[in-house]
Parts: C-alpha cells; structure tokens; sequence
C-alpha cells in the first residue's frame, strides 16, 4: 500500500517554473491545490446487474434458516422500518445476541453468494432462493444465552457443544454472521454456531486500524467467552480463529489459563485458520500454555496465502499462517499445510470456502480424528515422527 502511495506521488508532474516578475507585479493568485480528476455524476437512473440464474434443479426447496448466537463490541445500526440491521464498524461496549442468517438451497459447498456490493436494496437482490441473507440480529441479555442453549440442545443427545468463530481483518458484521453459519451448515455440525465480532473497519485500506482494534477487543473475547461458557452450561467447545481473529483469541486464551487452568477442559480443540499472528510469539509465548493446559491445537497454513505474504513484508517476521520453509510446527500442535488448495486470488479464505478443507475440519470436529487419521492428510516425516501434514489437492 506504501508503495503504491508513493508510485502514485511520483506521477504527479512537477509545476513549471513561474516566470519573472514585471517591474509593476499584480497582487499574487494562489492557485487551489491540484485534485483528482472526478467524473461527472450521471443523472441517469442506476440499472442494476442482472442477477445470475439459479439451477434449474432444487428450486422448490426453501432456504434454509440458522440460528447464530453472537457477541460484539460493535456500535449497533439504526433499525430500519423496524428491523434490525446488524452492527457498524465503531467500537462500543460488548453486547449479545442472536442473528438469523438465511443460506440458499442451491450452491455449492464453502460458497456464499451475496448481491453485488451496492444493490443490496434491489428487491431482485433480496431473493432467499439466491442469496445469503441476514433476516435479524437483536441483542439479548446473558440470561437469554441460556434458555437459547438449551432450546437448540433439547432434541439433540449427548454432550453439549459449541462452535466459537472468531473472524479477522476487513471483516463486516453481516459478512461474519454468514461465515459462522456458512460453517457450522456445511461441516454438518451438531455444535451450536457462535462468534465473535469484533469492530473491524471491513477496508483494505483499514490494516492497521484493524490490528489497534484487535488488541483492544481481547478483554472484551474473554468475557464473552467466559459469559458464554458460564449462561450455556455447555460441555466443550470448538473455538476457530481466522487471520487476526487468532491473535485476540490466542492472547485471551493464555491469559484466562494462567488465572484460572481448568478452563481449558471445555476447549475440545482450536483451530488456527491462515493465523495472522508473529511466528515467535506463538511458540514462545502461547503454544507452552496452550501444550501445557492439553489444549489440542491445529493451524491451517499456505504458502500461496497472498494476505499473510502481505503482512509479513508490514511486520518484517513470519506469520504462523505462513507454510513453506518457515512453517510453524511443534509438540502438542498439528499444522497442515493446505498450499496445494485452489483458492481465490488472495487465498486468504481458503479454510472455509474449499470443499475438501471443510471436511477436513467438519471431520476434525465432528469425530474427533487427530491428522494422522484422516485420509486427505499425507506426513511430511522426520528422523522421528511427522513434523507436519500436507493437504492431498
């Protein structure tokens, strides 16, 4: 981005030289300060995309609505015609809640498909049949986590689980919610969806706004997760961090088992997806708690992660997302290197929009199958035991 402001600097064409000045000189004009071009503002009426055609098999099945409880220490949206409209990118205390997100019928797995950005209010955009929808995010009170825990787990036996996603940089709430669904409906989990949304400002541009806000939301995480853990009398939790998410939920891990260690015997597992997070840091400061505490540990890493590439010329020191010769691996920690996955063009992502990683992971969870009993999973050995596994394409 620097150095892109700095190419854009170097455009700019020097001012000519002014010329001498007449013996009887005319009181100076100072010229405005030269702007960006901008275009003229069409008077036309905007004709919207037209929106792509669904399959012609599925169509009579309806979407299918989930439930996802929330916390956030965003700034809530001002309701619209009565209806909620989810959370802003301003950071305010922490609050609860529950969303409804509404995912349609016909697409394939890891997708979410959504208007394009600006249409969003075109009623042909607003079809459940074609795209996610957000249809509500009310606050609730910590008591109300309780009796909506136990709503969800009454036709369901066995122990109670949960799943806690946390999200990473340039990340809306709305955008959030979707995912936290997204996965919980394709991994085909019995757990409850949760997450947490801290105030990214959902920007490109927002980096290190992000990385300042992040830092500021790791007590708010602790609290949630504790009030979370406390109100739903749940049995064990997945917890999966992406990107800088996984720096909020590291620091607020190690410090709630240093005050209090049996809170690591809900944590049935954490998943670190493209972590964002400085390579030393994690090995020296949060993997011997973790290892210590028996928390079992799984980083999903790339080498063709192009955000994490980006993150690691800002900050000058590998990430633990990153795979390749820096990859990051150890005692009591699983790293699957997930390089040989086709993604997007930033491939930042790629832990839940692949196919093949959501089952990795849906696995993972769901059974409780360490990587070494997983058959998409191949070791890179050592003179002793598998340092790592590679994901098989």
């Amino acid at each position: 981005m620097a150095v892109l402001m700095l190419a854009g600097c170097a455009l700019q064409r020097l001012p000519e030289p002014s010329p001498a000045p007449s013996p009887n000189p005319a009181p100076p004009v100072i010229a405005a300060p030269p702007v960006a071009a901008i275009p003229p503002v069409s008077t036309e009426p905007v004709t919207p995309p037209t929106p792509p055609t669904p399959p012609t098999q599925g169509n009579k099945r309806k979407p299918v609505i989930v439930p996802v409880l929330f916390g956030t220490n965003r700034i809530p949206l001002a309701r619209v015609k009565g209806k909620a409209q989810g959370y802003g990118a301003t950071r305010g205390p922490l609050v609860y809640g529950q969303s409804v997100v509404s995912i349609p019928p016909d697409r394939n797995k890891g997708e979410i498909p959504t208007p394009p950005s600006g249409f969003e209010d075109y009623a042909m955009f607003k079809n459940p049949m074609r795209y996610f929808r957000l249809l509500d995010a009310n606050q609730i009170s910590e008591k109300d986590i309780a009796r909506i825990t136990a709503n969800f787990f009454k036709s369901k036996p066995g122990k109670r689980s949960g799943l806690v996603f946390v999200h990473g940089y340039n990340v809306a709430f709305q955008a959030a919610a979707f995912r936290a669904a997204q996965m919980s409906f394709d991994m085909e989990l019995q757990s409850m969806p949760v997450f947490f949304s801290w105030a990214s400002k959902a920007g490109t541009a927002a980096y290190w706004m992000d990385e300042n806000t992040a830092l500021q939301s790791v007590p708010d995480f602790k609290k949630f997760l504790t009030t979370y853990l406390g109100e739903s009398k749940i049995d064990q939790v997945v917890i999966v961090a992406h990107s800088m998410g996984s720096r909020i939920v590291t620091s607020a891990l190690v410090e709630m088992i240093d005050r209090d260690p049996k809170i690591a015997k809900k944590l049935l597992h954490l998943v670190l997806a493209a972590p964002d997070l400085d390579a030393a840091v994690f090995k020296e400061q949060v993997m011997p708690v973790l290892a210590g505490a028996s928390v079992p540990v799984t980083v999903y890493a790339s080498s063709r992660d192009r955000a994490l590439q980006t993150s690691v010329k800002l900050h000058g020191f590998t990430r633990v997302g990153s795979a390749g010769k820096e990859i990051v691996f150890g005692d009591g920690l699983e790293t699957i290197d997930a390089s040989a996955i086709d993604t997007d063009f930033l491939g930042h992502s790629y832990f839940a929009s692949s196919p093949s990683l959501i089952r990795d992971i849906g696995t993972l969870v769901v059974e409780g199958k360490r990587a070494a009993s997983r058959p998409n999973l191949k070791p890179r050995p050592s003179e002793l035991a598998p340092h790592y596994w590679q994901m098989r394409p």
